[in-house]
């Protein structure tokens, strides 16, 4: 007889599973990882989580989407709780820069993940949408700096976007292999500091709390 489960407990076991390949992959390397690892720590049988996803790769796959839709969302929900595009970018840099333990998880995961999608076009795919999201974000913002004076006239939306994730990821990874916990937060002021000098701030505009790094600065107009 086959076996039939209601949408909501099938998507609630995915979840289930989701969630315990995420403490798994933390942990080791995507090419570690067994099946049997995923359904021990989500307490299930292996043929239970063949059952919902049939592959070790296709529960990545998901393990993937979920995550960057999870920080993607994470992101535009703290930048959308302000309209001061400074306070839009601190809140942007400490998504990423915030939570070591956080950080440490999305990175690892993430660059396994990068590594996949270099070779095959459903990895791609996901990780097309999650910089289409944080790109939508970055833009938004710098359009509204340019609205409020805040960020220089010339200043091309698209461009600061890519700079900016750049930064970000750049010494995300940097902190990965060569950070700690205690000095998270320094790569964050890096990271803030680098995209502030680029969106070309205005040291009267800005608060005295970002001003030491701009100080030296003159905006080009």
């Amino acid at each position: 007889m086959a076996r039939t489960v209601s949408p909501e407990n099938e998507a609630a076991r995915k979840q289930q599973i989701v969630s315990a390949a995420h403490k798994v992959f933390i942990k080791k390397d995507y090419s570690r990882v067994r099946i049997e690892d995923i359904a021990k720590q989500a307490n299930l049988s292996k043929g239970a989580v063949l059952y919902y996803f049939g592959t070790k790769e296709k529960v990545f796959l998901a393990l993937f989407e979920w995550l960057t839709q999870l920080v993607a969302q994470r992101i535009e929900n703290a930048v959308a709780s302000t309209d001061d595009p400074l306070e839009q970018l601190n809140r942007l840099v400490e998504q990423a820069f915030e939570s070591a333990k956080l950080h440490r998880a999305f990175f690892r995961i993430y660059l396994d993940c990068l590594g996949q999608g270099s070779r095959k076009e459903k990895y791609a795919k996901i990780n097309r949408a999650f910089y289409q999201a944080c790109h939508q974000v970055q833009v938004n913002i710098v359009e509204n700096g340019k609205r409020k004076g805040v960020f220089r006239p010339d200043l091309n939306a698209v461009d600061a976007s890519r700079v900016t994730r750049a930064v970000l990821e750049g010494l995300g990874v940097q902190w990965l292999y060569i950070g700690t916990d205690e000095d998270l937060k320094d790569y964050g002021r890096l990271a803030r500091e680098a995209i502030l000098r680029y969106h070309c701030c205005t040291t009267t505009t800005v608060p005295s709390s970002d001003r030491d790094a701009l100080e030296t600065h003159t905006p080009h107009v």
